[in-house]
């Protein structure tokens, strides 16, 4: 008998075409897979940031552009705990360093699933 002797090559693609083998590939690799889901929220982010952003980008307050992010809070001042978690007012206290300072006599509570702005 006469056999034709098969490298790995051929061994691995005979019955499957070049797009399965690289799809096998593919998810065998696990930095390239967590790289796919992280595009895949990123596309996702950008398909769906007029349902997920909470303002008009023409009506935001372009004022506070270099405020600094608030951080949340759980207990205020006083060491009252609170069950939902809420932010202080930040006024700006010095214009040429754009300094910023809480002013903790308000709470602004924060809150899930409010109504935004109408979209299409």
């Amino acid at each position: 008998m006469n056999r034709k002797k098969h490298t790995a090559n051929e061994k691995i693609s005979k019955g499957h075409s070049p797009w399965a083998l690289m799809m096998r590939r593919l998810i065998r690799n696990r930095i390239a897979m967590s790289g796919a889901g992280v595009l895949i929220v990123l596309y996702l982010g950008a398909i769906f940031a007029d349902f997920l952003s909470p303002y008009h980008p023409h009506k935001q307050d372009l004022m506070n552009f270099y405020h600094p992010p608030t951080t949340i809070h759980f207990i205020d001042e006083n060491g009252k705990f609170y069950l939902r978690p809420f932010v202080y007012r930040y006024e700006l206290v010095d214009l040429d360093r754009i300094i910023y300072k809480p002013d903790k006599t308000k709470k602004y509570f924060i809150k899930f699933f409010v109504k935004g702005h109408p979209y299409k």
